[in-house]
């Protein structure tokens, strides 16, 4: 069967329950993109997700520290905040049903100068009032030095629930449960045209395939939530710059540390000020194999994954604040990975909108979906579903 004749079989054997069904097409095929499919099938609708490469998640999905957040750091109104709180809940739920490998670790936020302390009272008072789950513990330099002897602190906040995941399998759970669901997922599909139909009636959407030539289908809505390519898409329809917030590539290397872990929680410093991530950190796999990152590359060639030795001298620097026995032999060159960062010189909160004032029903964009965007994809997804039933 052709990925043509599929996909008109799909949209016309959705599931349809309450509500009123839509054929509805996810553009993207990241961790989003998939959670996206999956809560819009689980909705009733008959949901066909494309993926320009022929793997999914292989863009920001793939390439991250794969820590589940507990919503501390941002503005307690942002939806940063908001959605990685309630994203939490939900993938922690999601995990031990779907029996996907995590774990929480815990993190140690630390301050390493007495001038540091002020910042953990600020990020302190966010997360009380962002409301986590599991509070914040305030810990002096003698706790931190019994949970984790080679670790620096003058003080630190013990973050209890925060922890790690298997992205790789989050992510096929959620290709699973979608398709089970009677979703229709294409690889190597990308799209290169979108007409809005007559009276604002859906969208023709023609989609290139990689061994194949142009189609087009029609759509009664579409998700965009495809991470870097996101501009691109919304431009199709008409959503170009000044109408839409623009992406910028933001390189991060990681190191890998030779040996045991140094400890065996996650290790933040304070974020710096203006800092455009939150620093340099000690993450964990689930294997128990340590490393660093990520750093910030803002002049980075595009989607360039090489990572630079050179880059090593620095990483071992920004680590012996909190690590001061650290060697730089230690750091071994591991991966990187770019962040669809919105272009900003102020905060970046999430992007997500559904476009009907624009005369768009139906169209929905999600910029900006950086970290913490793993650990709130499934309550990213639930906001898309309540936009589209709007």
């Amino acid at each position: 069967m052709s990925p043509g004749s599929q996909l008109s079989n799909a949209q016309s054997s959705g599931i349809h329950t309450a509500g009123q069904p839509r054929d509805v097409l996810v553009v993207g095929g990241g961790v989003v993109g998939l959670a996206c499919a999956r809560a819009l099938s689980l909705a009733g609708h008959a949901v066909v997700l494309v993926e320009r490469h022929g793997l999914l998640g292989s863009e920001t999905s793939s390439r991250n520290s794969e820590v589940v957040h507990a919503g501390i750091y941002y503005p307690t109104e942002s939806l940063k905040t908001r959605l990685c709180v309630e994203g939490r809940a939900r993938l922690l739920a999601f995990c031990a049903a779907e029996r996907v490998p995590h774990r929480l670790c815990g993190k140690l936020i630390v301050a390493t100068e007495d001038d540091e302390r002020p910042a953990l009272d600020g990020i302190e008072a966010r997360a009380a009032a962002a409301g986590p789950e599991v509070p914040l513990q305030r810990w002096t330099a003698a706790q931190v030095r019994a949970r984790a002897p080679a670790v620096r602190a003058v003080e630190a906040l013990w973050s209890a629930g925060t922890g790690i995941v298997d992205g790789h399998a989050f992510m096929h759970r959620l290709r699973v449960r979608a398709e089970a669901l009677g979703a229709l997922v294409l690889l190597r599909h990308t799209v290169v045209g979108v007409r809005p139909g007559a009276g604002g009636e859906g969208y023709h959407v023609t989609l290139q395939a990689a061994d194949a030539g142009h189609e087009t289908h029609r759509f009664d809505a579409v998700v965009n939530a495809a991470g870097h390519g996101a501009n691109a898409v919304a431009a199709l329809v008409g959503l170009d710059a000044g109408r839409v917030p623009q992406q910028i590539p933001v390189k991060g290397s990681y190191f890998t540390l030779a040996g045991a872990a140094p400890a065996d929680t996650l290790v933040y410093p304070v974020p710096r000020p203006n800092l455009v991530g939150l620093g340099t950190h000690l993450t964990l796999d689930l294997g128990g194999r340590a490393r660093l990152g990520p750093d910030v590359e803002l002049d980075a060639p595009p989607f360039d994954h090489t990572v630079d030795p050179a880059r090593r001298a620095r990483f071992a620097q920004a680590a012996r604040r909190f690590l001061p026995a650290l060697r730089e032999d230690d750091l071994q060159p591991d991966y990187s990975g770019f962040r669809p960062k919105l272009a900003t010189d102020r905060f970046a909160d999430f992007y997500l909108a559904e476009h009907r004032a624009e005369g768009l029903p139906g169209w929905v964009n999600l910029l900006g979906i950086e970290s913490p965007g793993l650990t709130a994809s499934l309550a990213i997804a639930a906001r898309v579903c309540q936009l589209l039933d709007a």
